[in-house]
């Protein structure tokens, strides 16, 4: 049982104790001398020790409280996680797309503002999607490269929908396009984020 001195060398015993509501729940409990501080008494609990120290300040430790359970894991291949990696894929893949086109040393055609404009897309959940010169033409036929590119966006939502937000031409030939998830048709569906 700890004790306490007064200032009159008088000794008292004090008791305490405290419950936590943590899992199954458990008790604390400390023991020491007061003498104007807290010196060579011991604080003992289920989770933890704390000592105090010999300039009159308690120092408490939480320690780490016991489970009463198992951690529970799963499978990082489970079919669950399927989807949430695709999107996490295609929004990375978005950015980089995005980053492509003002990445290294040299110039680019592509201006601030239209960095802005495009990476407001991919924070706005649409995802953008580049295709060299030689893959635009294979996915959407190489009438529509000769389009600028507000034409193409008018020809796309005939074809995909109103999903199709914008189409740009990129550096080195590459064409960005940014479409939401609502999207589904090929060229869109297959197409690789790694």
């Amino acid at each position: 049982m700890p004790t306490y001195k007064n200032n009159n060398n008088s000794s008292k015993r004090i008791n305490y104790s405290s419950s936590t509501g943590w899992n199954s729940g458990r008790s604390s409990s400390f023991s020491g001398t007061r003498t104007g501080g807290w010196n060579t008494g011991r604080s003992t609990s289920s989770f933890g020790n704390s000592g105090w120290n010999t300039t009159g300040n308690r120092s408490w430790s939480t320690g780490t409280g016991r489970s009463t359970g198992a951690t529970q894991t799963w499978s990082s291949t489970s079919p669950q996680f399927t989807p949430i990696k695709n999107e996490c894929q295609a929004r990375i893949g978005s950015y980089k797309n995005v980053f492509s086109q003002f990445n290294g040393r040299g110039k680019t055609a592509f201006s601030p503002s239209a960095a802005n404009k495009w990476l407001k897309f991919v924070n706005n959940g649409t995802l953008v999607y580049k295709f060299t010169s030689q893959q635009f033409n294979q996915s959407f036929g190489s009438r529509f490269s000769q389009l600028a590119p507000s034409a193409c966006v008018r020809a796309f939502q005939q074809q995909f929908g109103a999903g199709v937000k914008a189409v740009c031409r990129g550096n080195n030939g590459s064409w960005l396009i940014a479409a939401t998830t609502n999207v589904t048709a090929n060229p869109f569906r297959n197409y690789n984020w790694r």
